[in-house]
């Protein structure tokens, strides 16, 4: 009985001893990269559907800092970069002889988020969500696209909208460094302007979603 008793209180000690040391940090640096998947209106590639983005598979670069105001509930902010190109194979059929050359821009979103991050602590790391709100500064595509019968041009257009996303995932601690997989969801919906053949301007909102699965890398200060 009293080896079990003992037995209990060193894997309390042991255990306690990880969590002061994971919990010991105040704050982090997180460096990640990973890809940035269309989802819903964005990944539409119809003609049928009013001014369809075409938006090709991407990648996303973030960097993040955190701070934690109880010993698992941390607040911090992240600036982002995501691109996504033009999915040119649904736009026109390669093997088409009307269609010449594409020269295109890609999809382009500069994120500025406020974060709040809540943790369960592991042995020798955590699991996480992550909620976040801000700004996102936005690029359109654009493209020109030869043809037999003439160019067909879509200038590019800036547009400044909220933005809004949700994550979760692990990370594996080695000391001050971490090891983390992160998956999520991205939204904004800016306003662009794209002008017709016949010179109309016509101002549409184009909401711009996407599902990122990245690796991180992370430094405790």
């Amino acid at each position: 009985m009293k080896k079990a008793i003992l037995l209990l209180i060193s894997c309390f000690l042991v255990i306690e001893a990880y969590a002061q040391d994971s919990t010991s940090y105040r704050s982090s640096i997180k460096v990640m990269y990973g890809s940035a998947a269309p989802t819903g209106e964005f990944g539409e590639n119809r003609f049928e559907n009013d001014y369809p983005p075409f938006a090709a598979f991407g990648s996303m670069l973030s960097l993040s800092y955190s701070y934690s105001i109880k010993p698992k509930l941390q607040v911090g902010g992240t600036v982002a970069l995501r691109r996504n190109g033009f999915e040119e194979t649904e736009f026109a059929n390669p093997n088409d002889r009307i269609v010449g050359t594409i020269e295109s821009e890609a999809w382009q979103s500069v994120f500025t988020m406020a974060d709040v991050q809540y943790k369960w602590y592991a042995r020798d790391g955590f699991f996480y969500v992550k909620g976040g709100a801000g700004l996102s500064f936005n690029r359109s595509l654009s493209y020109k696209v030869q043809t037999l019968f003439g160019p067909i041009n879509r200038p590019t257009d800036n547009s400044t909208a909220l933005a809004y996303g949700i994550n979760t995932g692990m990370q594996f601690d080695i000391k001050r460094v971490g090891l983390g997989f992160d998956g999520g969801w991205l939204a904004t919906s800016p306003t662009f302007s794209i002008t017709d053949a016949h010179g109309k301007t016509t101002k549409y909102k184009q909401p711009m979603a996407t599902i990122n699965l990245s690796f991180y890398l992370a430094y405790s200060l």
